[in-house]
C-alpha cells in the first residue's frame, strides 16, 4: 500500500511522520478496542446525545444521566484522544448539573478558550415551571463560578433549546423553539441576556401561523455575521417540512433571503420532512440534512439567497435510504465540501450508519467501496448521534448502545484520508505562538494562494488570504483571545496549523 506523508499538528510545533493508509470509511483498529470504545456507568443510567472535540482530539461528550435516586440530571463526561475515560474530567470522569427533578441536555458548545457550554431546559415538577438552563464548565469538567449563578443561567421563559453556537465576541447564542414558534436567545459572556438582541434578548418568529408547530433543531452565524435557523415548519394538518431563516445579527429578520427571510421546502406533500442539522460552506452554500419520513435522509443544499441549488443532487436535493428505516442525526461538511453524515438504521436489524456524500451530492464511493458503513457494538438501541473530526482528519462517531438491559456510550473511529499529502513538502513554523496579532512564517518556501482562519467550531473568520515567501505576514489583531485553525491550501490540498491569540 502506497506510503504517504503526514503532518501532526501541536500548538507549537511541527513534525514529520509516515503512516499507511486505511480504506476510507472503515474502523481505525488502533483506536480502543478495535475501534471503537464501550463505557458502562452502571448504576447510573447514562445515554450521550450531542459531542464536541477539544484541540487534544479529546471528547467530551454530554446526554441525559439518571442517577440511582431516579433524578433526570444533565451528564458529562470526556474521553481522551486514545479513547481512555480522563478520571480528572469532573468527579472521576464525569460532570453533572442536577438542579430540579427533571433536566434535559439539549447541546453543548465550546467557547475558544476552551470552556463548555451546555444548554437544556428544566421542568420543576414542585411548581410545574418549564424554562431554560445554560451552565459553563471549564475544560477540566468543573463549573465556572463566574457564569450566571455559580455556573448556571436559569431564565422561565418555556423555551425549549436545540442548537447554540458562541459568536466570535464569545456572546451565546442558541436556537430553539418557543411555543410553536422558531425563538432565538442572546446571552453576553457571563449569561446575562443580551438586551441588544431581538427584544430583551430573545426573537421569535411564527413561520405558516400560530396553530401550527414550528422548531429551530440547528444554528449557524455566517462570516458576515448573519444567522442561519432551520428546522422544520407544520404547513397544513398533515404535512411537516424544511424550515430555514435567517437573522440579522440583532436578531430581526433578513427580508433577503428566501421570501421575506424564510424558506420551506416541502420535498413531498403530506410527509414528514424535519432538518436535524445544517453547515455552512466557504462559499456561503447552506447544506442541511433530515429525516424524510420514517424511512429516508433527505440532503438539500441552498444558495446563499435561500433558492435550492440546482446543481447539487436533483434540482438541489438528496434522498438516500440505509435500511428499511433510518433517522440522520447529525452531520460534518469536511474541507473539500464532502458531506459525513450519522444516525440510526432499525430495519432489518437495529443499526449505527455512517455515510459520505461528494460536494455534488453523490454517495462518496471511495468511503468504505460503498458510500456507506452499517454497523452495531450492542444487541439493541445502536444510535450514532453526533460526527467529529479529529485534527488529522479521522473521524469519530459517538453515541449510545444497549447491551442485555444494561446502556454504554459508544465512541468509534474511522479512518479519512482527508490530510494526506504526496510529494509535498510543507514545513514552516509559526512565530509568536501564542500571539498579540501579527504572525510570521519560518522556512516558508510556497505560495499559498488560500489561507484562511476559523475558530474552533470550524466557522469562517479571515481569508482567503494570499501568502508567499514574500509576503509571509498575517494580521489577526481583529480576533477575540483563544484558538484558531488556520488552513493554508496549495494545489487543492490543504494543510491545518494551530494558533493562540492573546
Amino acid at each position: 500500500m502506497k506510503i504517504f506523508k503526514f503532518i501532526l499538528f501541536i500548538i507549537f510545533s511541527s513534525s514529520i511522520g509516515e503512516m499507511t493508509f486505511a480504506q476510507e470509511g472503515t474502523l481505525d483498529l488502533s483506536y480502543g478496542d478495535n475501534g471503537s470504545v464501550i463505557t458502562n456507568y452502571n448504576p447510573a443510567l447514562y445515554l450521550t446525545y450531542y459531542s464536541v472535540i477539544q484541540p487534544d482530539d479529546a471528547v467530551v461528550m454530554m446526554g441525559r444521566y439518571s442517577s440511582a435516586l431516579g433524578n433526570l440530571q444533565i451528564g458529562l463526561s470526556r474521553h481522551m484522544s486514545d479513547g481512555n475515560i480522563d478520571f480528572e474530567f469532573g468527579v472521576n470522569g464525569l460532570a453533572t448539573v442536577n438542579l430540579y427533578t427533571m433536566l434535559y441536555g439539549k447541546s453543548i458548545v465550546l467557547q475558544n478558550d476552551g470552556k463548555i457550554v451546555v444548554t437544556g431546559y428544566f421542568h420543576n415538577n414542585s411548581s410545574n415551571e418549564i424554562g431554560l438552563l445554560v451552565a459553563r464548565f471549564n475544560s477540566n469538567g468543573d463549573i465556572d463560578s463566574t457564569f450566571g449563578s455559580n455556573g448556571i443561567a436559569i431564565f422561565y421563559n418555556n423555551m425549549e433549546p436545540f442548537s447554540a453556537k458562541i459568536q466570535p465576541n464569545e456572546k451565546i447564542l442558541i436556537g430553539g423553539s418557543l411555543g410553536l414558534n422558531f425563538a432565538l436567545i442572546q446571552l453576553n459572556s457571563d449569561g446575562s441576556l443580551d438586551e441588544d438582541f431581538g427584544i430583551n434578548g430573545l426573537t421569535t418568529t411564527t413561520i405558516i401561523s400560530e396553530i401550527y408547530e414550528s422548531k429551530i433543531h440547528a444554528i449557524d452565524i455566517q462570516e458576515d455575521s448573519k444567522i442561519v435557523a432551520s428546522g422544520y415548519a407544520t404547513i397544513d394538518s398533515f404535512n411537516t417540512c424544511f424550515c430555514l431563516v435567517r437573522y440579522n445579527s440583532d436578531g430581526s429578520i433578513d427580508g433577503s433571503f428566501g421570501n421575506n427571510g424564510k424558506v420551506v421546502t416541502d420535498i413531498i406533500g403530506s410527509a414528514s420532512e424535519r432538518i436535524r442539522d445544517q453547515s455552512i460552506q466557504p462559499d456561503g452554500k447552506i447544506v442541511v440534512i433530515g429525516s424524510f419520513g420514517d424511512n429516508e435522509v433527505a440532503i438539500a443544499r441552498y444558495m446563499t439567497n435561500g433558492t435550492l441549488d440546482l446543481s447539487f443532487g436533483t434540482n438541489g436535493i438528496v434522498i438516500e435510504s440505509f435500511g428499511t428505516y433510518c433517522l440522520p442525526s447529525s452531520m460534518l461538511l469536511q474541507p473539500d465540501n464532502k458531506i459525513v453524515i450519522v444516525g440510526e438504521s432499525a430495519v432489518p436489524t437495529n443499526q449505527y450508519f455512517i455515510a459520505r456524500f461528494t460536494e455534488t451530492g453523490n454517495l462518496d464511493m471511495s468511503f468504505n467501496s460503498s458510500g456507506f458503513n452499517m454497523l452495531s457494538f450492542g444487541t439493541s438501541n445502536n444510535n450514532f448521534a453526533s460526527v467529529l473530526s479529529q485534527q488529522d482528519g479521522k473521524l469519530l462517531a459517538t453515541g449510545y448502545t444497549q447491551i442485555g438491559s444494561n446502556a454504554y456510550t459508544v465512541i468509534a473511529r474511522f479512518n479519512s484520508n482527508l490530510l494526506k499529502v504526496e510529494d509535498f513538502d510543507h514545513t514552516f513554523n509559526i512565530y509568536p505562538n501564542p500571539t498579540q496579532g501579527i504572525i510570521l512564517f519560518d522556512n516558508l518556501k510556497y505560495v499559498f494562494e488560500n489561507v484562511s482562519v476559523k475558530n474552533i467550531h470550524g466557522q469562517h473568520l479571515l481569508g482567503p488570504i494570499h501568502l508567499s515567501p514574500n509576503e509571509s505576514a498575517i494580521d489577526l489583531s481583529s480576533l477575540q483571545r483563544g484558538l484558531y485553525l488556520l488552513d493554508f491550501e496549495k494545489s487543492g490540498k490543504i494543510i491545518t496549523k494551530k494558533i493562540i491569540k492573546n
